[in-house]
């Protein structure tokens, strides 16, 4: 819904995710996902590969990645080739003896910030700059 809102969801745009379920108060109920299984830390990346072998999605060879574990970095496996691969950390906790993990691991570390303000910055100076090429 968020990518909706700041109109970056696209058709070539694929999120893999699990979604929020309301009820008809509007107040979160659960989780329900796209694919068959719930998607966790551990099942990520197959469920990239699955979505991208059954889509046009397997040409591509851009990633932002977007993570809150370690374990997040393994999704990028689940794309063939890959010529970039941009991840984004979010630390919310434990940041004093994590931060040097992240920083190592990932290419940004955003600390105790729950926005989407520099993922969806990239996006618009990515967008802006195919627009005007």
């Amino acid at each position: 819904q968020i990518m909706k809102h700041y109109s970056v969801l696209h058709s070539n745009t694929d999120v893999v995710s699990n979604f929020l379920q309301y009820d008809s108060d509007g107040n979160i109920i659960g989780l329900s996902t796209r694919d068959e299984d719930m998607i966790h830390m551990y099942n990520k990346a197959e469920v990239i590969s699955r979505k991208n072998n059954s889509t046009n999605n397997n040409k591509r060879k851009n990633v932002i990645l977007l993570g809150d574990s370690l374990g997040d970095l393994d999704m990028a496996a689940g794309v063939t080739n890959p010529d970039t691969v941009l991840t984004i950390g979010f630390l919310n906790k434990n940041i004093e003896t994590s931060l040097p993990t992240y920083q190592d691991s990932f290419d940004i570390v955003l600390v105790d910030d729950q926005t989407m303000d520099v993922p969806n910055t990239i996006i618009s100076d990515i967008l802006a700059k195919a627009t005007s090429a």
